[in-house]
């Protein structure tokens, strides 16, 4: 059986795919803006990983350096964007509380290319500020869930149960995370039962200790 193939958007110096890596996909490729994290993940990564060192917002662009790597396919796609904007410290800190910070908007970007490949699966993950996040009185909530329905996409209603704190699986802190998984409904007749299936199996792999 093939490897399921990802891609892996704001990918910082490779973390999420590393994850993935490790559970036994097929990455092909990364994209990040940052200078330096692309460096680590040239480091890192095999030969056959595209690293696109490209501005997301920047879709055209993006897209085709994507598709200039041999990237025209994908199975799913996988990412965290930067929490700044909704992290709760951040906010505040900030005198306007990162409402005028466009990474509230990142997500955009996401689902851009969700729409471009059509993958059967995502994987959206961020933190829990992100749930409270309103800038000028959008509810980023709200729109993050419109946008991946409307792409064709089904995710849990509220956001609040695909929150995971890491500790229960190993990690040495407490960092509760937003984890949205999302099924495109064409093709998958169960996808209701198939993300039920995959919090599911999140809570059973929550360790005693």
């Amino acid at each position: 059986m093939s490897k399921l193939k990802v891609i892996d958007l704001f990918a910082g110096c490779g973390g999420l795919s590393l994850g993935f890596k490790n559970a036994g996909f097929n990455v092909l490729g990364h994209v990040e803006i940052d200078d330096d994290c692309c460096s680590t993940l040239n480091k890192n990564a095999s030969s056959k990983e595209a690293i696109i060192n490209e501005d997301i917002t920047d879709h055209s662009s993006c897209l085709r350096q994507l598709k200039k790597s041999g990237i025209n396919q994908v199975d799913g796609i996988i990412g965290g964007p930067p929490c700044q904007a909704y992290s709760i410290a951040g906010r505040n800190k900030n005198e306007n509380k990162m409402d005028e910070d466009p990474r509230n908007f990142l997500f955009e970007s996401f689902d851009h290319l969700l729409n471009k490949f059509k993958p059967t699966f995502f994987i959206f993950e961020n933190v829990t500020g992100m749930l409270s996040a309103k800038p000028f009185g959008i509810d980023i909530n709200e729109q993050i869930s419109e946008s991946f329905k409307k792409s064709g996409y089904f995710v849990n209603k509220d956001f609040r149960s695909c929150v995971f704190d890491m500790s229960e699986f190993g990690i040495p802190q407490k960092r509760k995370r937003v984890i949205i998984f999302g099924i495109r409904k064409f093709g998958n007749d169960n996808y209701e039962e198939i993300v039920k299936s995959f919090y599911e199996e999140m809570n059973n792999k929550k360790k005693k200790k």
